[in-house]
């Protein structure tokens, strides 16, 4: 179930982050972001990452099978 999961979110653009026996963190980067990414890095080193251009969601399963997407 969640490979079938993983399978279709891939097909949305998605790429896999991580992934456990019952879940998988899913990543996409927002285009046109790389610019301003940059010079957020530049300006606020630390804190760039939280203003990053990356999307992220968790895809699970749970014990009956039901997959969830929390975005």
């Amino acid at each position: 179930m969640l490979a079938q999961a993983v399978a279709d979110e891939a097909r949305h653009g998605w790429r896999v982050e991580s992934q456990e026996d019952f879940q998988a963190v899913m990543v996409r980067r927002r285009r046109g972001m790389y610019l301003l990414q940059l010079i957020f890095t530049v300006l606020m080193s630390p804190q760039a990452e939280s203003v990053g251009g990356d999307k992220r969601e968790i895809v699970s399963v749970d014990e009956y099978g039901d997959t969830d997407i929390l975005r």
